[in-house]
């Protein structure tokens, strides 16, 4: 892995799926169709949830690992 994908959102709801994932987010984004463009284009379909604002954190954590980060 050599780079991240983060965008930052606000939780609208979650829910629990019976046949899918266990548990199922809606997060609204700032720019939805662009994170929905770039994470079909490059990272794939599942994600990671933090909840609280750990921006800074995740781009200093990514930048020890040699990641390149993508913030939307």
């Amino acid at each position: 892995m050599r780079r991240i994908l983060v965008t930052q959102g606000e939780l609208v709801r979650s829910f629990p799926m019976e046949k899918w994932c266990k548990q199922m987010v809606h997060v609204r984004v700032p720019d939805a169709a662009r994170f929905f463009r770039r994470v079909h284009e490059d990272y794939g379909a599942h994600f990671t949830l933090v909840l609280g604002d750990y921006v800074k954190k995740l781009q200093g954590v990514a930048g020890m690992l040699g990641m390149e980060v993508e913030l939307i």
